[in-house]
């Protein structure tokens, strides 16, 4: 029997300020931090058997870690000519993660700092009304998650899949081509990308990283040597008048291709196409009360996993869900939430990754906007 209980706590702070320095400039810049501690309280119990012989197994696990990410950013919109503008942006990230303690004696305390700066730039130009095409060239990077670098987890494994503390950041570069067109009564967008990753992390086996000193049946992540994407991503949307429903679709397919020492494949766990489409409205009671309605589908198709040793695959899947929205107040403005997910009750799980998600269920939430 394995329970793995996480609780995360976070705090964050993220502020903004817009600058008009010229006619023809608008300049942003911004500060943001997050913290996140968690606290994850892992239980083992019952046997397990190996090479034919049943072994017990009695585990509590309590590790706690946290991380905080600081980051700062600037990016400038520029219109240097009729119908053109430029965008180019900068943010430098400063990444500090910590395990504090933790009762299993494979996990030592430890300390990790990074520091990168990354860059964009992108091209929009507008012909005529209603049509923009655009171009836009990114930097991305990832740091690794606390599961990954400090705690490891079980992820509905029999196995554990134990961390990486020498794992790097993965870094990527994005490139994008697309356009809008927004007649009349309706909108499309079609945009192809590519991006090209390095130290992309994986989960592999622990034998492959002996230096770890993890048992061989045991998972671990590592820095896999690139991957490779590329996609198209469609996404449009019809509404007759302003006091009609309006109906919208968006679909993505995405290829993408990992390298590591030992193999390369395009199977990597994740559906190829996926989707939504529904239909949604928005009306007014009165002039301090508002509300919308969306009944939409959402959906991905079949996801397989291929690896050196075995190929284990998922069915594709499609759920039906409501959302409700209420608004009402000038200030404070209160926002109520209320979605329903999964209405048919389908077992599921997105990719392979992933945990088969839950049944028919809802959730509720309340904002204030003061």
């Amino acid at each position: 029997f394995n329970a793995d209980a996480d609780t995360t706590k976070s705090l964050g702070f993220n502020a903004h300020a817009r600058w008009e320095l010229a006619s023809t400039h608008d300049l942003v810049t911004g500060f943001s931090w997050i913290r996140d501690d968690l606290d994850k309280n892992l239980m083992r119990t019952g046997t397990l058997r190996r090479a034919g012989r049943l072994s017990p197994v009695l585990a509590d696990i309590r590790t706690q870690a946290n991380i905080a990410t600081m980051a700062v950013y600037a990016e400038d919109t520029w219109a240097f000519a009729a119908q053109w503008h430029a965008t180019f942006g900068l943010r430098q990230y400063l990444v500090s993660s910590e395990l504090v303690n933790s009762s299993d004696p494979a996990l030592v305390s430890r300390t990790d700092d990074d520091s990168q700066l990354v860059g964009s730039a992108a091209l929009v130009y507008a012909p005529i009304d209603r049509l923009a095409l655009r171009a836009r060239w990114s930097q991305g990077y990832v740091y690794p998650t606390l599961l990954q670098l400090h705690t490891g987890s079980l992820f509905a494994q029999g196995n554990l899949t134990r961390p990486n503390p020498t794992l790097r950041p993965e870094r990527s570069k994005n490139a994008e081509i697309g356009l809008r067109w927004e007649p009349k009564h309706g909108m499309i967008d079609l945009v192809v990308f590519a991006t090209e990753a390095r130290d992309y992390i994986e989960s592999v086996s622990a034998a492959s990283l002996p230096q770890l000193g993890w048992a061989p049946t045991e998972n671990t992540y590592a820095n896999l040597a690139r991957s490779s994407s590329w996609g198209i991503e469609w996404a449009t949307s019809y509404q007759a008048t302003e006091a009609s429903p309006e109906f919208y679709a968006q679909a993505t397919y995405l290829r993408r291709e990992i390298e590591d020492p030992i193999l390369t494949t395009t199977d990597y766990g994740q559906p190829r196409l996926s989707g939504r489409a529904g239909v949604r409205h928005e009306g007014r009671w009165c002039q301090q009360m508002s509300w919308y309605l969306d009944a939409y589908a959402v959906s991905g198709s079949r996801s397989t996993r291929e690896t050196k040793r075995s190929v284990t695959t998922t069915e594709g899947w499609s759920t039906a869900n409501l959302s409700l929205g209420l608004s009402w107040g000038q200030r404070p403005r209160w926002r109520l939430n209320i979605e329903v997910l999964n209405l048919g009750d389908a077992s599921y799980r997105p990719s392979i990754d992933e945990l088969v998600q839950p049944g028919r269920h809802a959730s509720i939430g309340l904002k204030i906007e003061f």
